[in-house]
């Protein structure tokens, strides 16, 4: 699961941009990432506070987006659109299969449908959506609040999934958008999966753990309020009951009110 969020996270990279990998990172995605750079999909370097920098190499980028033209000679010129009228469904017969690979259509029913897949595909796409079925050469994806809540606990953000689904868009879809004929301000995702991929994330931010100390024993509510003004200097009063002499001051601020006691 960490490999693959890790390979989810290079598909919406640039080759040779520099990303910063977190230091509060867990060590198997720390091997993970220089298993990757043995292989030669990316150069990590040291970086700020603890962190690494990672440069993504034109070989990771083809790879998670299962675009190997960027390895070999440049590609053949698209052959054109021949679109008749009142005929759209057969755009997505007009290309061939070098130039469908691994291509995403979201529609607004929340399905997701993957032309031309690969194994490495179908197992980025179950980070955070339900595969219901699997076909040759399409699968077809459901995105529903408990497999984005998946994602999301995989340390994915609502913004890095709607920036695969878009970078990994179908080529009817781009053409669409181009000609302006999406719906919802031109959007190859559709505004309400956007909207709602982000409220499934705000979902997960509503509870905020601060850590604490909690102070008692206090002899007289005049020592409370004297400790509680100073707590308040600093920012770091989180709770108090004046009636039961109890508060909760920030680990933060602890050393200095610890201070501030004994004087």
């Amino acid at each position: 699961m960490t490999a693959l969020s890790i390979l989810f996270q290079l598909s919406v990279t640039s080759p040779g941009g520099c990303y910063l990998f977190p230091s509060d990172a867990s060590p198997v995605s720390i091997d993970i990432l220089y298993s990757l750079q043995e292989l030669g999909l990316v150069v990590v370097t040291p970086g700020q506070n603890g962190g690494h920098n990672v440069f993504p190499t034109i070989a990771s980028v083809a790879l998670t987006n299962c675009d190997t033209s960027a390895l070999s000679d440049p590609p053949k010129p698209k052959k054109e659109i021949k679109k008749e009228e009142n005929d759209d469904d057969d755009d997505f017969d007009d290309y061939d299969d070098d130039e469908t690979v691994c291509h995403l259509v979201v529609e607004t029913n929340y399905r997701v449908y993957a032309y031309d897949h690969t194994a490495l595909v179908l197992d980025i796409l179950s980070l955070f959506t339900e595969i219901k079925y699997c076909l040759p050469n399409l699968a077809v994806c459901l995105l529903t609040r408990e497999s984005v809540r998946r994602g999301l606990d995989c340390g994915m953000k609502a913004k890095l999934i709607l920036e695969y689904l878009t970078a990994s868009a179908h080529p009817v879809m781009l053409k669409n958008e181009k000609a302006g004929e999406t719906m919802y301000e031109k959007s190859i995702v559709p505004q309400t999966i956007q909207d709602q991929i982000r409220l499934w994330e705000i979902e997960t931010m509503r509870v905020a753990f601060q850590s604490g100390r909690l102070y008692r024993n206090f002899t007289n509510l005049n020592q409370f309020k004297s400790v509680c003004e100073e707590a308040k200097k600093h920012g770091g009063v989180l709770w108090k009951d004046e009636k039961k002499l109890l508060m909760v001051v920030s680990t933060e601020v602890h050393q200095e009110m610890e201070d501030f006691i004994q004087k």
